[in-house]
This record gives C-alpha cells, structure tokens and sequence, in this order.
C-alpha cells in the first residue's frame, strides 16, 4: 500500500520539562505536517484469485469494478480526516476556520496510483471546501520520497535483509508460526483454506516460492493455513514473507477493509468475525 503525504501547514512544539517538574508547554504551532496512507480501497486482488485461499466461500463484490481502487466510502471518510486537520489547524490559529486559505498555506502530495491521488482529492476537499487546492502528484515515477528502494536510492541487499531478518528469529519461521498459531489458527477458520493448487505445489497467490512452501500436501488435495509453514520469497525490493503469515496478512487486511466500508455483516468476513477472534488477530 503506497503511502500520500499531506504537507498542510505542519508542527513546532515545545518540549515539556521532566516528569517530576513539569509545566505546560509554551511553545506555539506554527506547521503541520500530515503522512497519510490511502482510504479504503478495493482489495488489490481480483476475487477469482482470492478464492484460492478459501473452500466453499465467494468473496464478496466490491463497488470499484476492479482492484486497488478508493471506494466512495473511502474518499467520504478521507474527507472527514481532511476537516478534522481543518479544525486542528484553525484552533491553532494557522488558517481560518471557513473559506478558502492562502495559496502558500497548504499544499497536498501525492503518488500516482489513482487510490493515493482520490484520498488527496478528498482531503482537500474537506479541508477546504468549495476551495481549490491543487494535489501535486509525484514525478518522476517510482519517487523517490515514496519508493526509495524503487528508485533505487534506498536499494536493498537481499541477501543481507534475509540475514537480517533470520538473525531476529532464534528459532527460524518455524518458531514465528509457533508463536502467531492462534492468529493464523483463528485465520484458517475465517477462510477455510485452502485450495489444492495452493496446497500441492507453490502458487503465487501464497507468495510461496520457496520448496518449503511447496511440501504441504499430496497433490489434489486439499489443506489448512496451518499446514502451509511461513518462509520468506524474493520480491523487486527485497524479501517478502509466504506461507501462512504472507496470507493471513493480506486476508486480515481484506477484513478490516470489509469492515470500514461498511458492508454488511454477514459479508465482513462471512459474518464469523466477532470480538473475541479479532482480538486474536491483532499480533503484537
């Protein structure tokens, strides 16, 4: 998910004395400044490439017509962020609390995919309504303020990240999937996963590419998010996680977008999402 920056108006505060001496700050707020990912989206798969990580259950259909896109619930609730900072901003004496502020008073960036460039839109149109704020959108493509490693001015050593990210992992993936087993245990039981195709061979809707991956059932059948072990897979800027913690991630993802565009219960996450199974999901 590539991330919007909102350059409005930005923040100097006043640092507050110790603990056990402490007076308000005194210090005044002269900018903000706001890092903002997109609103709600559309998932950035197609359903028919999701149904292979469930048995017996279609996703359900989303209002965009086609992956990766704002939903107009999302730009709604983008445009309430953007009055929320319009009021944070005029408390602080920064801009008038109605009517259009100065040219030089805010300004809007954003990347180009069309969901970063809407959220834009839609903050600026709650911020400023009825007024012309012009989102500037990122050139050259991949920016470098957005995609570092893309532009290749943050570039990433594959093979030292993997290193890296084992060293923090005494007892390897195996361990993690031990540690996360109610979350992906929790997973399994929303999804109903998974597919043969997914289970029998590697399947690059798991991200599994790694042999490991591929090892998790005889071929034709079927099998659980908790047979699939997690690994780690090459991707265009650096490693990426597969298995059971590269799924559930997304399909965590998918369910919390469900919920914040607001369909129907029975439709976030075929109605099996309660509170006591979210609390599982929520890996700390």
């Amino acid at each position: 998910m590539r991330q919007l920056i909102v350059a409005a108006l930005c923040i100097l505060t006043a640092s507050a004395g110790a603990q056990d001496d402490y007076t308000p700050p005194t210090g005044k707020l002269v900018k903000m400044v706001v890092v903002s990912r997109h609103g709600v989206r559309s998932p950035l798969e197609a359903n028919s490439a999701l149904a292979a990580w469930t048995v017996g259950r279609a996703w359900p259909a989303w209002p965009t017509g086609r992956p990766g896109l704002l939903t107009d619930r999302g730009g709604e609730l983008a445009a309430l962020m953007g009055g929320y900072y319009r009021v944070h901003a005029a408390q602080a004496g920064l801009v008038p609390a109605s009517g259009c502020p100065t040219s030089r008073s805010a300004f809007i960036r954003a990347d180009v995919d069309e969901r970063t460039v809407a959220t834009a839109q839609a903050i600026a149109r709650g911020f400023a309504p009825d007024c012309r704020i012009d989102v500037q959108r990122a050139i050259p493509s991949p920016d470098p303020l957005f995609h570092p490693t893309k532009a290749r001015v943050c570039a990433i050593d594959a093979k030292k990240a993997e290193r890296a990210i084992l060293a923090r992992l005494p007892d390897g993936f195996a361990g993690l999937d031990r540690k996360l087993g109610a979350a992906i245990a929790t997973t399994q039981d929303l999804l109903q996963c998974c597919r043969p195709d997914v289970c029998s061979r590697p399947h690059a809707d798991s991200c599994c590419r790694e042999s490991a991956c591929a090892k998790t059932g005889v071929p034709g059948s079927a099998c659980k998010l908790t047979d699939i072990p997690t690994g780690l897979t090459g991707g265009k800027t650096g490693p990426r996680m597969c298995g059971a913690i590269g799924i559930g991630s997304t399909a965590s993802e998918i369910f919390l977008l469900e919920y914040a565009q607001g369909m129907r219960e029975q439709d976030v996450a075929w109605g099996a999402l309660n509170g006591a199974n979210l609390e599982r999901l929520q890996v700390r």
